[in-house]
């Protein structure tokens, strides 16, 4: 809810590049919360067995991956996991 109808309307109609500073910000704010990201991951993530893709050899727990560029600074890497 609070995502589709406050956040992405938001992020949406601002200039890309001012998305992703905020949004860059706002992990590392969020990041000084000790497991505020076991917290996120817990409410929103999707886990499928359905989704266990293989290639080469290698397990994926799903097939999503995001775009070029999206990371083209290396600034969000530490975020991942």
């Amino acid at each position: 809810f609070i995502y589709n109808n406050l956040l992405k309307p938001f992020l949406f109609n601002q200039y890309p590049e001012n998305s992703h500073e905020l949004s860059f910000h706002l992990l590392k704010i969020a990041n000084r919360i000790p497991g505020i990201f076991s917290i996120i991951e817990s409410k929103f993530s999707y886990k499928s067995q359905k989704l266990h893709t293989n290639v080469l050899g290698i397990e994926f727990k799903n097939p999503l991956g995001v775009g070029a560029g999206f990371d083209k600074t290396g600034e969000y890497f530490p975020f991942f996991d």
